[in-house]
């Protein structure tokens, strides 16, 4: 076999960071798995990770059996820089594996072999791709790309010369190209999220371009399934089911499918089905083994049987097979990929609810033995669901959510985004600065000049030291009209506003009975609760305020929202 001898000079020769980290112990494999998964393309053989001594790097001589090999030395030297480490190791696994999955035309390499530019520009091509997928895989490089770059040339010994800068200039730029790019698919989730029945496929547009892969689709397939639910509800033809259309947030990224995501202005019931149906399957195109779209197609074919008697048999065998595979699939990493675990629950609540669809009047029984051994104590889709098919219809539910005219206004950071003059505390913007284009941001995007729509994000630090960022301001202005969110972060030690003398606000890690005790379960219940791979989200529009919950149903983050229209 051939071997990379560039590559396996730069990982043979010694190296140590400045800092003296604490060993960390690695796990390439699963680390692997993970790059794999984020690169959103599919092809018949998969890359085989090896680990040996004195070899690195991706070798292709033999198509059957494509390897990327792995020394020993560079997982020790990742070892060395603690938590970083993760990102590094992840970094060169993706940089390796986006020659393959992307035919980037050159023999792979992490040096550049030679002065053509095609080579030197395959490899700043596979720069780009490998951070997007290192990044998207869980492991942050978007703010260490350039210092991961510098490093690795001066420990080395690889010189300054042109390529090295002109490399370095890519990083940067690319740097906040991903920046913008993550900033828009959030933006573009969040409306998806709170139902704002928007058609988001201008921000889904600009995300594709640099992406169309699985997660995009899947995501834009969601939008435009419940825009689907919404216009059969319209139409007084509302399926009975509380389904578990699953949104993809960690997002993902490059070229598969071609061609783009399209507005579409008819608001056809059909027509909407067909757009989803697209969405899923070209997800599926992206990669075949992607659980989460086989489970949001068949919520969708389920739903449809609901309301198409003359094609139910056959949509409801559709909808059987790909609940199957959603659930075999996501079975086979659960034991690894706690996050999949809800997936696969909610893949058996399909089931039975196919199962129920089939005979309605002779299945019950077998839906109900179906769905018991999965219910616990929580108003999730086991018991929503379990609710219909026992003919215990959500209206018996008493605790619907808690709207007092007196109670405060939710806030983050002492920010209450229904007050005009608190929206923009933290920067001092207001309305008219977003407006105007004037504000201030730490990131702004222009997605479509045309249109009109720009987004802006404002990081919030907290006030003592060490200010780490606690939350989230994100405002997409859209045609004269602003949409506001103001998400908590991980390190948030807050609580919500909800107060009174008898009740404790709800702080991150609280269990979702203790929140629904306080603000009661959302008021519309079939759109009131969202699934994603390993989060559940539960929406109150009463009060704008959304609740992320993670597999035991503790509260992860929460995020409150203002739409404020377009003036007269």
């Amino acid at each position: 076999m051939r071997n990379l001898p560039v590559i396996s000079t730069f990982l043979m020769l010694s190296f140590c960071f400045s800092v003296q980290a604490k060993p960390w112990k690695l796990n390439p494999e699963q680390i692997y798995q993970k790059i794999i998964q984020a690169t959103g393309v599919y092809k018949p053989v998969p890359i085989k990770l090896t680990i040996q001594e004195g070899q690195a790097g991706l070798d292709l001589s033999d198509p059957r059996n494509p390897q990327l090999r792995m020394d020993q030395k560079l997982l020790n030297l990742a070892e060395e820089m603690g938590t970083k480490g993760e990102a590094f190791l992840a970094f060169f696994m993706a940089h390796q594996a986006a020659f393959y999955y992307n035919d980037l035309g050159s023999k792979p390499t992490f040096f550049a072999l030679s002065n053509h530019p095609k080579s030197k520009g395959a490899i700043i091509d596979a720069d780009r791709l490998g951070v997007i997928y290192a990044h998207l895989a869980g492991y942050p490089m978007v703010n260490h790309f350039v210092d991961f770059l510098k490093a690795v040339y001066q420990a080395y010994d690889q010189g300054r010369d042109g390529f090295y800068k002109e490399r370095l200039q890519f990083a940067k730029k690319y740097t906040l190209e991903l920046e913008k790019f993550f900033l828009v698919f959030e933006t573009a989730n969040y409306l998806t999220i709170i139902d704002t029945l928007v058609d988001q496929s201008h921000l889904y547009n600009y995300v594709i371009q640099s992406y169309k892969g699985q997660k995009i689709y899947n995501n834009a397939g969601v939008n435009q399934f419940k825009l689907y639910l919404s216009k059969l509800e319209e139409d007084s033809l509302r399926p009975d089911f509380y389904y578990p259309i699953t949104l993809d947030v960690k997002a993902d990224p490059h070229e598969v499918t071609r061609g783009e995501i399209g507005g579409n202005d008819n608001t056809k019931v059909d027509q909407r089905f067909r757009q989803s149906l697209q969405y899923f399957e070209n997800a599926l195109k992206a990669d075949p083994n992607y659980a989460p779209a086989y489970l949001n197609l068949a919520c969708l074919q389920s739903a449809r049987a609901e309301v198409d008697a003359a094609k139910a048999v056959q949509l409801l065998s559709q909808a059987k097979a790909n609940a199957q595979r959603a659930l075999e699939l996501a079975d086979k990493v659960a034991a690894k990929e706690i996050a999949y675990q809800t997936l696969v629950t909610n893949a058996k609540v399909m089931l039975a609810i196919i199962t129920f669809q089939e005979n309605k009047s002779t299945n019950q029984r077998k839906a109900n033995k179906m769905l018991v051994p999965l219910l616990t104590k929580q108003k999730d889709f086991v018991e929503l669901n379990w609710r219909i098919i026992n003919n215990r219809p959500p209206g018996e539910i008493r605790n619907f959510e808690k709207i007092n005219p007196d109670d405060p206004s939710e806030q983050i950071v002492g920010i209450a985004l229904d007050n005009a003059a608190k929206r923009g505390k933290c920067l001092d913007n207001s309305d008219k600065k977003y407006l105007n284009g004037d504000a201030k941001a730490h990131l702004k995007v222009e997605v479509d000049k045309d249109q009109g729509i720009v987004i802006y994000l404002e990081k919030i630090p907290q006030q003592k030291a060490p200010k780490t960022t606690i939350a989230h301001k994100i405002v997409l202005v859209q045609q004269s009209k602003l949409i506001y969110f103001l998400k908590t972060l991980p390190a948030y030690g807050g609580t919500t506003t909800y107060t009174s003398k008898e009740i404790t606000p709800v702080k991150l890690g609280d269990n979702y009975q203790k929140i629904s005790r306080i603000y009661g379960l959302p008021r519309q219940q079939r759109s009131g609760t969202l699934a994603s791979v390993g989060h559940t989200f539960k929406i109150y529009r009463g009060r704008q305020i959304i609740f992320q919950l993670n597999r035991q149903f503790n509260l992860t983050s929460w995020l409150i929202y203002e739409v404020v229209p377009s003036e007269k």
